[in-house]
């Protein structure tokens, strides 16, 4: 999420330093990053899959109607004031 992007930059130090091994910082970055790009490909994958091609690019267009939708909506507006 953008949030995680924008503080991602500040929390890389505090990481690197408190690591036993330093140096590693490298390669968990990149093995972190790539778990982080397995488990979205594979939720949008299986998501297009269960759907077809009926699936909005936004989940939220593809549950709309209920109450728990409009209340997940005005949160979702609340978090990117706040953010």
């Amino acid at each position: 999420s953008i949030s995680f992007l924008f503080f991602i930059h500040f929390l890389m130090l505090p990481i690197e330093s408190s690591m036993l091994k330093p140096t590693d910082f490298p390669k968990t970055v990149s093995v972190t990053m790539f778990t982080c790009y397995l488990i979205s490909a594979i939720f949008g994958v299986s998501g297009y899959w269960f759907f077809g091609e009926n699936t909005e690019q936004i989940v939220l267009l593809n549950v709309q109607g209920s109450k728990f939708v409009s209340c997940c909506k005005i949160l979702l507006c609340i978090d990117l004031i706040f953010t």
